[in-house]
């Protein structure tokens, strides 16, 4: 059922088995940018993160900047109705029950029109303008999939804490241990991938897992993949009400499970 941009929980998602692994189809100059933003509670922030990201469409890169409220309890619905209002490349979905960042994401790429589509889940520590370097490598039709990193030198960049930077390299080398990749940033808040390749793929956790499951589930139909460096201008970490131990440590179960199911 949908009203007013507003979802029934139970949308249906696509598989693998419908991508054609063999289709490299390169992405021409004037391309389109689907641009998922996922949020919950995001009201203080949420305004001034979409118009930064506006900020980078342009001629060559036109912007379709799709935010999905996964019910939040604050005015954050109402000032992405009023985003919409004023800007024609944003579109609002409303989940009608919280159900988590992947199932927010799940969402957002059902719908995604452009033919690169980035994953924008990035709080006022990382500037927009990367995008418009990470979509290149598509482009030029040299990768599928690009990753920024947090940990590869670019632009301006802030000193990270220590313990925070080991608990993401931790994650990311056991990610890679069962993906085959060589990832720096396996938990990366920029994500960018030719639309056909992630909307075949079934996403499965609706929580924190999506990480590890979307990097184990490229890792299964061999896309080329990038990795790439952002700024980052770090703050305090305040953990978000779900980011925990143990949301982390069952998002690395998945990752064994999908892993050990893929096995010969």
């Amino acid at each position: 059922m949908l009203f007013a941009h507003r979802l029934d929980c139970g949308l249906e998602r696509q598989g693998v088995e419908g991508m054609d692994k063999a289709s490299a189809g390169k992405v021409t100059p004037g391309t389109t940018l689907s641009v998922i933003v996922p949020c919950y509670n995001e009201g203080q922030y949420l305004r001034t993160r979409v118009e930064k990201l506006l900020d980078i469409g342009d001629d060559q890169l036109a912007l379709d900047v799709i935010i999905v409220d996964d019910e939040s309890r604050d005015r954050s619905l109402d000032i992405a109705t009023r985003l919409e209002e004023t800007h024609p490349e944003v579109t609002v979905l409303a989940h009608d029950k919280s159900r988590g960042k992947g199932a927010a994401l799940a969402t957002g790429f059902k719908y995604a029109t452009g033919s690169v589509v980035a994953v924008y889940d990035a709080d006022l520590e990382f500037d927009p303008r990367d995008l418009k370097r990470l979509v290149v490598p598509i482009i030029e039709g040299k990768a599928d999939v690009v990753l920024g990193s947090r940990f590869f030198t670019t632009g301006e960049h802030r000193s990270i804490y220590f313990w925070y930077s080991l608990l993401n390299k931790g994650l990311s080398n056991i990610s890679n241990m069962f993906s085959d990749f060589n990832l720096s940033d396996m938990e990366s808040c920029y994500k960018v991938f030719r639309r056909d390749i992630i909307q075949a793929i079934r996403i499965k956790d609706d929580k924190f897992g999506f990480e590890p499951e979307i990097v184990g589930k490229v890792s299964q139909v061999r896309v080329l993949i990038y990795d790439m460096g952002l700024s980052y201008y770090v703050t305090i970490h305040v953990p978000k009400p779900l980011e925990t131990a143990e949301e982390r440590a069952h998002s690395q179960v998945y990752q064994l499970k999908a892993w050990m199911a893929r096995r010969p």
